[in-house]
């Protein structure tokens, strides 16, 4: 493919998706916006993950990034690492498993030059809502927004933000203004879309909503995160149950990343606001 300069990148972290990602990049192949780069960062898979990227190679502007086979990132670290190495102007996140509309990048990257105003220094996020799918496309629900009973205004998730994450990375753009302050600040992120989507509303930079959804989201039994339903609670509690020194460990560690973001507040606060948080 051109290797000449291309303003946006998609970062696209894989781990074990063989069985869907064709689908994803079959969505990007219908983009009405063309100009990107995809940049790969596979977290050492053990099916033909890779093998299934590789057959795009004449259809897309793909990248491998270097891994370390020794080592597994984790989700978090892995999109970490392909914003540390990414040098374009704007940076879409995405899941391997997802499907995008056609509009997706385009719109995206609209929403963030509108915001920008012609100051590339400003940082600057936006994200959209999304449609909940089954593992075949099949929509299970039209909108997350509805679903979670969200307003979507820009307050309702500023507010909810430090106990739950409504914002959902495969939704979200940033441009390089925002990379660049990620990567100095951001250390150890239990979620990589949380996080970012804490840090630009704890220091008021610029935050775009698209209120259509832009992308199909198959839930599986394990991403049920940020999806408000009796079986998500259910799920949580009974993991609570099975398990609570390790609930309790996950959620201190989201504590500290809050901490580390610039929230001041002890864990009893938060724990207490968290159990609030998921039975509201």
């Amino acid at each position: 493919m051109n290797k000449t300069f291309y303003e946006v990148g998609i970062a696209l972290a894989t781990y074990n998706g063989a069985l869907f990602v064709a689908d994803f990049l079959d969505s990007l192949c219908r983009q009405t916006f063309k100009s990107f780069v995809v940049l790969v960062s596979d977290d050492g898979s053990s099916d033909h993950t890779v093998e299934v990227i590789k057959t795009y190679a004449n259809k897309l502007n793909i990248i491998f990034l270097p891994h370390n086979d020794n080592v597994n990132r984790g989700a978090a670290e892995n999109f970490l690492f392909i914003i540390k190495s990414s040098n374009y102007n704007y940076l879409l996140f995405a899941d391997q498993d997802d499907y995008w509309l056609s509009t997706k990048v385009e719109r995206n990257i609209s929403e963030i030059k509108s915001l920008e105003n012609t100051m590339l220094s400003r940082p600057v996020m936006v994200f959209s809502d999304l449609s909940v799918t089954d593992n075949n496309l099949k929509i299970i629900s039209e909108s997350i927004f509805i679903k979670n009973e969200i307003v979507p205004l820009l307050n309702n998730f500023k507010n909810n933000i430090e106990y739950s994450n409504d914002i959902f990375g495969c939704t979200m753009g940033v441009n390089r203004s925002l990379c660049a302050l990620i990567v100095s600040h951001c250390k150890n992120p239990l979620m990589h879309d949380w996080w970012i989507a804490s840090y630009c509303f704890l220091n008021e930079y610029k935050v775009g909503i698209i209120e259509d959804p832009l992308v199909l989201y198959r839930q599986h039994s394990s991403n049920v995160v940020g999806i408000h339903s009796k079986k998500s609670f259910i799920l949580m509690f009974l993991s609570f149950v099975r398990s609570p020194v390790k609930r309790l460990e996950k959620l201190k560690m989201l504590h500290e990343m809050n901490i580390d973001i610039g929230y001041k507040y002890s864990f009893i606060k938060f724990f207490i606001k968290k159990c609030i948080n998921v039975i509201s």
